[in-house]
């Protein structure tokens, strides 16, 4: 029987939020109540301060779950000051489409969710030039709840020993599971903020009137999110994504830039596998156990621990010979400084009879 795709979980790197920024003057305040505080931009990085001043206005609503910010602030560029207005958008405007992420097709819905609040109004024209930041993607995939507390709980062992401090334990509660990369308001382009968590929990727990009114007759009880987040433009002059300035140029991103910069966030805080280069001294079948002594390698095992294994020849010959095998393999790598340092662990492990 052949395996179906479940229509929800789209194989694409999607545009799930983000912030646009636009010039006051090109923005009509429709709402004469809109009036409270606001935070400065900065027009280097494109990040809001944390410290509120006294002359902004901001509005967020909450409409049958879908949250919305229009905020007007300062655009600081020196010692000068350009006021602006700065509108957060998210994928929960599309409602029933959700899952699709923000599209050409779509954007219009977003569009009118914004325009429809009555706070204020802008021409389809100059929504598509509003400047970009805090761009979040996700990728969706499907797994039970169990499924991803194992996936969850080997990721986690597979980070670096000094990347731990930026990587929270995972957590596991009964209204979601996941785990988390770095803090997003700490984030920089070398230590990125992603974060894998269960969408089907989350929209049961955390969104449920959301998936109540608009989610009907979907399956996503499964399905599973990574979402990285492209901050600003430091982000994207690291990522090479200096053409992204505007909404156009954002949903006009192809999938393999979008792949290219999404899938490379993760990696940073794991382990990775060098591939043995193929020599005329191993065989295809040597060079693959070469692989897979790099693998245990990367997991904290080392010399003690692969000949440990050898205890299942009764031969004291066959045990030799293997054992011979095995150092000629290893003699092939290119750096075997982690495989020597997890071996002084492997004795502690000895001493303990943990072997």
């Amino acid at each position: 029987m052949a395996y179906i795709q479940n229509p929800v979980v789209m194989q694409e790197i999607k545009i799930d939020s983000l912030k646009l920024t636009y010039p006051r003057s090109s923005v009509q305040i429709v709402d004469g109540k809109f009036t409270e505080e606001y935070k400065k931009i900065y027009i280097k990085t494109g990040e809001i301060d944390e410290n509120h001043i006294n002359l902004d206005k901001h509005k967020v609503e909450k409409i049958k779950g879908i949250s919305s910010r229009i905020g007007l602030g300062l655009w600081q560029m020196g010692e000068h000051q350009n006021e602006v207005m700065f509108i957060q958008v998210n994928a929960k405007m599309l409602r029933e489409k959700y899952f699709e992420g923000i599209t050409w097709n779509n954007w219009e819905m977003v569009y009118d969710h914004i325009i429809n609040q009555g706070i204020i109004y802008i021409d389809h024209q100059t929504f598509l030039s509003g400047l970009i930041s805090d761009v979040d993607f996700a990728i969706d995939n499907e797994a039970t709840p169990k499924e991803f507390i194992n996936f969850v709980t080997r990721l986690y062992a597979d980070v670096l020993p000094e990347r731990h401090k930026f990587v929270s334990k995972p957590f596991r509660k009964q209204t979601n599971v996941g785990i988390q990369f770095h803090k997003r308001e700490k984030a920089t382009p070398a230590r990125p903020f992603a974060k894998f968590y269960h969408k089907g929990l989350e929209l049961k727990y955390k969104s449920e009137e959301f998936a109540r009114t608009f989610l009907q007759g979907q399956d996503y009880e499964n399905i599973v999110r990574l979402e990285v987040t492209l901050k600003n433009s430091r982000d994207k002059s690291y990522h090479h994504l200096n053409q992204l300035k505007d909404m156009k140029d954002l949903l006009d991103l192809d999938q393999k830039k979008r792949k290219k910069f999404a899938l490379s966030c993760v990696p940073k805080y794991l382990h990775h596998l060098d591939r043995v280069q193929p020599s005329g001294e191993l065989s295809p079948t040597d060079q693959y156990i070469a692989w897979l002594i790099q693998l245990l390698s990367s997991k904290g095992y080392g010399k003690a621990a692969l000949f440990a294994g050898l205890e299942i020849f009764d031969d004291k010959q066959k045990r030799f010979r293997m054992k011979k095998k095995l150092e000629n393999i290893i003699s092939e790598f290119p750096n075997t400084e982690l495989l020597e340092k997890n071996t002084k662990i492997d004795d502690l492990y000895t001493q303990f009879g943990l072997f």
